[in-house]
C-alpha cells in the first residue's frame, strides 16, 4: 500500500484529474480571446489552467502525504499536537516505517525541550521499551513521577511501568494520591484492585473496592465487566459488612454482583446470610429458592428447606416447593434434596417416587442409590437393598475423579478452563466423586430418622 502511495503516477493521474475539471469549466466561460498568430483562446482557459496544474500538484502531494501517514499509524499512535507539524511527521514516519532508534532520537530531542508535556514523557518511555532498552525506561519513569505526579494516576501508565518492572511504583503512588483525595477514574481504581489481589494484599484491595463504591457511580445503563478478583473480593466485603451489623449494604454488594456474574451461588449464599442475620428467614427462603432456580446449586434449596422447615410442615413444604420450582422439578438434585426431604420426615413413599425419579447417568444419582439403598435396608428388602448399593459402588469405581466449579457446583470428567455454567475462570477443581458432592452422602444417611447404626456403619 505504501508503495502504491509513493509512485509518481496517482499524483499525475490526480493533477490531471483537477486540471481537466477546471479547463472544462473554464472553456464554457466566455471571455476575452488571446490572439499569437493563428492561436486563438479565451484568456480565462489560459490563466485556469496554469493555475489548476499547480494548484491540482500541490493537493495531490498534500493529499498522497497524509494518506501515507495514515497507512503506516494508527489513530491513537499519533503524538501530540503541540510539535510542529514537520516534528511531528519525521518521528511519525520514522516509527511507521520501523526505524525506532532514529524515531527515539528525534522524541528524546522534543521531550527534552518540553520535559513538563506528559504525552512526549509517554512515548519516548513507550519507544525505549520497544527498543528493548527496558533499564532506561525505568529509569526514565523513575524520575518522572517527582516532576509529573499526575502520571501515576493513569491507566495507560501502568502497563509502561508493569513492563518496566516496576509495578510496585505505580501501586504506591496511586495509593498515595488516592489517600491524599485526589479524584481517580473508575477504570483506574478496578486496575489497582486486580493487582493487589494478584499480590495477594486483600486488605489494601477491600480499601480500595470500598472506596470503588462511592466514586465515579457507573450510569445505569452503563454495561460493566467484573473481573474474578473483584467478584471475590465484593463477596468478601459483604462478608465483613454482615459481621459489623451493615446487612443493607451487604445485600447491596450481594445484589450487584447477582447482576454483572450470573449463575454464581456465592452472592445469593451471602444475601441469605444476611437477611437471615437481619431476622427475615422466609425472605432467605426465598431468595435460597430463587438461587437454586438460577444456578442450579442445592446448597441454597438446602438452606431454604431449613429456613422453611419451621414456617410450615413436611407436605405442606414439598408442595411450596413444588410450586415455585415447577420449572425445575425433573432437576435431580431437586429431586435428591426434596426426597431427603421426605425421608427424614418418614414419608417413605413420597421419598422413592422422588429418589426412583433420578436418571441413573447423573451425578445426583449415586446419592440417591445409597440412600434408597438404606432405605431398602430398614424395609427388610436386602436384595433391592444391595442392587443400589452394587450401583452406587460401581459410579466409584468407575469415575474415580471429577472436576467441580467452585462458583456453582457445575461437574465436569474433563478440566474446562471456563466453566459453561457460569462462566468463571479456571474455577474447577478435582473431587472424589459424589463423595465432595454437596448434599454428601454421608451427611444424608446421617440425618435419616432412625437410621445412626447404619449410618455409622454399625
Amino acid at each position: 500500500m505504501l508503495k502504491t502511495v509513493r509512485s509518481p503516477w496517482l499524483w499525475t493521474a490526480l493533477a490531471a484529474a483537477a486540471i481537466l475539471h477546471l479547463a472544462a469549466v473554464s472553456l464554457l466561460t466566455p471571455g476575452i480571446e488571446l490572439r499569437i498568430g493563428s492561436f486563438r483562446a479565451p484568456v480565462p482557459t489560459v490563466a485556469l489552467v496554469a493555475v489548476s496544474f499547480l494548484l491540482g500538484l500541490s493537493v495531490s502531494l498534500s493529499i498522497a502525504a497524509r494518506w501515507r501517514l495514515r497507512v503506516a499509524h494508527k489513530p491513537s499512535e499519533l503524538l501530540p499536537r503541540l510539535l510542529s507539524r514537520k516534528v511531528r511527521t519525521a518521528i511519525q514516519a520514522a516509527y511507521g516505517e520501523g526505524r525506532l532508534d532514529e524515531a527515539e532520537q528525534r522524541i528524546r530531542e522534543a521531550a527534552n525541550a518540553e520535559p513538563n508535556d506528559l504525552g512526549l514523557q509517554y512515548w519516548h518511555i513507550r519507544l525505549l521499551l520497544d527498543l528493548g532498552r527496558h533499564e532506561e525506561a525505568r529509569v526514565a519513569l523513575l524520575g518522572l513521577l517527582p516532576r509529573l505526579p499526575e502520571a501515576a494516576l493513569s491507566l495507560r501508565w501502568s502497563a509502561l511501568y508493569e513492563a518496566a518492572g516496576e509495578q510496585e511504583l505505580w501501586i504506591r503512588n496511586v495509593l498515595e494520591r488516592i489517600r491524599a483525595g485526589s479524584v481517580v477514574r473508575r477504570s483506574t481504581l478496578r486496575r489497582l484492585i486486580d493487582m493487589l489481589a494478584a499480590l495477594g494484599r486483600e486488605d489494601e484491595a477491600l480499601e480500595i473496592l470500598e472506596r470503588l463504591r462511592e466514586v465515579d457511580p457507573p450510569a445505569p445503563e452503563e454495561e460493566i465487566e467484573l473481573s474474578e478478583q473483584e467478584m471475590q473480593l465484593r463477596i468478601r466485603l459483604a462478608e465483613r459488612l454482615i459481621e459489623d451489623g451493615r446487612f443493607e449494604t451487604a445485600l447491596k454488594e450481594a445484589a450487584y454482583v447477582r447482576e454483572h456474574y450470573s449463575g454464581w451461588y456465592a452472592p445469593y449464599a451471602i444475601a441469605v446470610q444476611a437477611q437471615v442475620a437481619r431476622g427475615e428467614p422466609v425472605a432467605a427462603a426465598r431468595t435460597g429458592i430463587e438461587g437454586f432456580r438460577n444456578t442450579g446449586n442445592p446448597d441454597l434449596l438446602l438452606l431454604a428447606q431449613r429456613l422453611l422447615q419451621d414456617e410450615l410442615d413436611p407436605v405442606a413444604l414439598l408442595a411450596r416447593l413444588d410450586d415455585e420450582l415447577s420449572d425445575v422439578r425433573d432437576d435431580p438434585w431437586f429431586l435428591l434434596t426434596t426426597g431427603w426431604l421426605a425421608l427424614r420426615h418418614d414419608l417413605v413413599e413420597e421419598a422413592t417416587r422422588r429418589l426412583s425419579s433420578i436418571a441413573p447417568d447423573q451425578p445426583a444419582a449415586a446419592h440417591a442409590d445409597i440412600v434408597q439403598g438404606v432405605l431398602e435396608y430398614d424395609r427388610g428388602h436386602y436384595r433391592d437393598a444391595a442392587a443400589h448399593m452394587e450401583r452406587a459402588a460401581w459410579a466409584w469405581r468407575h469415575l474415580p475423579f471429577l472436576w467441580r466449579c467452585g462458583g456453582c457446583g457445575e461437574l465436569s470428567r474433563s478440566y474446562p478452563v471456563t466453566c459453561p455454567r457460569c462462566g468463571g475462570f479456571q474455577s474447577f477443581r478435582m473431587i472424589r466423586p459424589y463423595s465432595a458432592e454437596e448434599p454428601a452422602a454421608s451427611r444424608l444417611i446421617a440425618h435419616l430418622p432412625g437410621r445412626g447404626r447404619l449410618a455409622s456403619g454399625g
